[in-house]
C-alpha cells in the first residue's frame, strides 16, 4: 500500500517543480536587447512538448526503468533551461553577444532556412561512410576471425591501426580524392572501420567451440554457420565497435567539413564563426548533440531487440 509520503513523491518531482520553475521565470523582465517582452513563445513550446512527454511516461511506464531514466534527463534538460535563462535574459550575467539566450537560439533553430540542408549533407556523408566501414568491417572481422591462421597477429594490427587518428589522413585525401565529399566520407570510413572490424574479430574469434562443433556436426554450410551461428554469438562486441565507430565517425565528421568543406553542419559552424555569429554556433553545436543523441538511442533499441535473448 503506497503512504501519503509515497503518494506525494511520485506527483510532486523535480520534474515538475522545475517545470513551474521556468514559468515562474517568464513575468522577470528581459534585459537584453534579442528577447521581446512577455513569453518566451519558442522556449516554453520546447520545454512544454517534454514535460507531455514526461506526463505520458510517468502514466504509461512510471514502474518502470526508461521512466527513471527519462525523468533524470528531462530534470536535466529543465535545469539546465533555468540557468540558462536566468544567467543571459534575465540578469545578462552572461555577455548576451556571446552566451544568446535559448529563445534567441531556438528562434534561430526554427527560422534558418540554410540548416536543413546542412544537416541533410552531414547525414548522407555520414551514412556513406559508415554503413560503407560497417559492412567491410563486419565482413573482414567474420572471415578472419574464422581463420585458425590468424590470431594475435591480427590483434596487434588492428591495435596499431585503430590508434592512429583519423584526422592525419585528411591530407592525403585531399590530394587524392576528386572533392571535399569524398574526403568526408572516406575519413569517416577509416575513423569506423578499425573499431568494428577488431570488435568484430574478436568477438567471432571468442565464440564457444561448442556451437562451432555442433553446426559441423549437423553439417551447417559455411554461410549458414556464419549468419545463425557465429554472428549471433558476436552481436555483444560487434555492437561495441558498431558504437566506438559511430562515435568517432561524428567527431571525424564535423572536423572534416570544419577543416575543409563546402556543407554540411561542421562548415555551418566554421562559417559562422568567421563571422562572430554565436547563436549560429550554438545552434550547430546543440544540432549536433541533438543528431548523436538521436542515432545513439536507435542504435542502442536495435542492440536490445537483436540481444533479447540474453540474460540482463
Amino acid at each position: 500500500m503506497e503512504t501519503k509520503h509515497g503518494h506525494f513523491n511520485r506527483y510532486i518531482t523535480s520534474t515538475i517543480i522545475l517545470y513551474i520553475a521556468l514559468w515562474l521565470l517568464q513575468p522577470v523582465p528581459n534585459r537584453t536587447e534579442g528577447d521581446p517582452a512577455g513569453i518566451a513563445v519558442y522556449t516554453m513550446i520546447a520545454a512544454t512538448v517534454i514535460f507531455v512527454i514526461y506526463l505520458v511516461l510517468h502514466i504509461a511506464a512510471y514502474d518502470k526503468p526508461i521512466f527513471t531514466t527519462a525523468k533524470s534527463i528531462i530534470s536535466t534538460i529543465f535545469a539546465i533551461l533555468a540557468l540558462w535563462i536566468l544567467f543571459t535574459a534575465k540578469t545578462t550575467l552572461l555577455e548576451e553577444a556571446l552566451f544568446p539566450s535559448p529563445e534567441i537560439v531556438l528562434r534561430q533553430m526554427i527560422s534558418d532556412s540554410r540548416l536543413p540542408a546542412d544537416v541533410l549533407c552531414s547525414l548522407i556523408t555520414l551514412g556513406k561512410g559508415y554503413l560503407s566501414a560497417l559492412v567491410l568491417g563486419i565482413f573482414g572481422g567474420s572471415v578472419l576471425g574464422m581463420s585458425k591462421r590468424f590470431g594475435n597477429s591480427i590483434t596487434y594490427i588492428t591495435t596499431f591501426l585503430k590508434l592512429i587518428p583519423p584526422i592525419v589522413y585528411i591530407p592525403y585525401a585531399i590530394a587524392l580524392l576528386p572533392h571535399y565529399e569524398s574526403v568526408s566520407t572516406f575519413v569517416i570510413f577509416m575513423s569506423s572501420f578499425w573499431p568494428i572490424f577488431s570488435s568484430t574479430f574478436v568477438g567471432v574469434k571468442g565464440v564457444e567451440k561448442q556451437y562451432l562443433d555442433s553446426a559441423k556436426v549437423l553439417n551447417v554450410g559455411f554461410f549458414s554457420r556464419m549468419i545463425n551461428v557465429i554472428l549471433p554469438a558476436s552481436l555483444s562486441e560487434i555492437f561495441i565497435g558498431c558504437n566506438q565507430g559511430l562515435a568517432y565517425s561524428f567527431i571525424m565528421l564535423t572536423s572534416a567539413e570544419m577543416i575543409g568543406g563546402s556543407a554540411g553542419i561542421g562548415y555551418y559552424i566554421k562559417y559562422y564563426s568567421n563571422f562572430g555569429d554565436f547563436t549560429r554556433i550554438i545552434v550547430g553545436i546543440l544540432v549536433i548533440g541533438i543528431l548523436i543523441s538521436i542515432i545513439t538511442f536507435l542504435i542502442n533499441k536495435l542492440e536490445h531487440h537483436l540481444l533479447r535473448w540474453k540474460p540482463n
